[in-house]
């Protein structure tokens, strides 16, 4: 394959091979030796019986359990601490996407692309891009109204979540949703008052679009949000400056959050009510 002619162990490279296989078995030649295809097809199952969103051949992502039992499949005697190398190396050529945190570190995501598409299930248009849930949704006067806030206002309620991402496990919801807080693709909206519930996100990129104009497009890109308090029905929010790199990586969620990060946003001054400048504002 391909990948073997790197300069890479030769476990290693079939590895790659194998996980790919993996993410689309249709989109490869490579056919995976005996020991390993049964791994693959227990895997499968396992998968499948936890989610009917994977219920074609192709897997988007395995647990990290499921990769050190490929791994093992492969080469038997790898340790721990060289599976771990591994999977950091794969994850740093895009092979695999995986985030060492509490909260992500159980997934290793095959296919970003089938990430990204989640993130769109939230981040979208809903009159120009429909989604299934959506009638669903509406049919609820409660969840209707939840649904318009997010639209509307840019705020996601936690109630709204498993209606929205209805197809996968609560499992797959709690990676998505973390993954996108991870990234800043959501960030808490903090409310001093509230004590007890859910705290509901703020979705930026769908906070409504502001009527101010000439701001200076280097200074609006300096600001990020950060949710302090809710006054009444006002978001209270303060600036926090961002260091500006000399390029930008060239990485999946880069990508992502360049595509995501079409509106800019800037504040009046700290603690007053944020207004978003939207690139057809400059």
């Amino acid at each position: 394959s391909e990948c073997a002619t790197k300069k890479v162990l030769a476990w290693v490279a079939y590895l790659q091979d194998t996980l790919d296989y993996i993410a689309n078995p249709t989109a490869t030649d490579f056919v995976p030796i005996e020991v390993v295809a049964t791994e693959i097809e227990t895997i499968r199952a396992e998968l499948q019986s936890a989610s009917a969103m994977l219920a074609s051949a192709s897997v988007p992502y395995i647990t990290l359990d499921h990769f050190h039992r490929i791994v093992r499949s492969i080469h038997p005697r790898a340790s721990d601490q060289q599976m771990t190398s591994c999977l950091a190396s794969l994850h740093n050529e895009n092979v695999v996407s995986h985030f060492n945190t509490p909260q992500l570190k159980d997934i290793v995501v095959l296919d970003t692309m089938w990430l990204m598409k989640t993130f769109t299930i939230i981040i979208r248009e809903p009159k120009l891009h429909p989604c299934d849930c959506d009638a669903r949704i509406q049919g609820s006067f409660r969840l209707n109204e939840l649904f318009w806030s997010l639209y509307d206002q840019g705020v996601l309620a936690q109630e709204l979540v498993p209606h929205l991402l209805h197809n996968f496990n609560e499992r797959e919801r709690e990676y998505i949703i973390n993954t996108m807080l991870k990234f800043d693709l959501l960030v808490p909206a903090y409310d001093s008052e509230v004590t007890s519930g859910p705290v509901p996100y703020i979705v930026p990129t769908l906070l409504p679009p502001s009527s101010r104009r000439g701001v200076q497009v280097e200074d609006a890109a300096r600001c990020y949000l950060a949710p302090v308090q809710l006054e009444g029905e006002r978001l209270v929010i303060a600036a926090k400056e961002l260091q500006i790199k000399s390029h930008i990586p060239l990485g999946s969620f880069a990508l992502l959050q360049s595509k995501l990060y079409s509106a800019a946003f800037v504040l009046n001054r700290p603690g007053t009510p944020l207004k978003p400048l939207l690139s057809r504002d400059y």
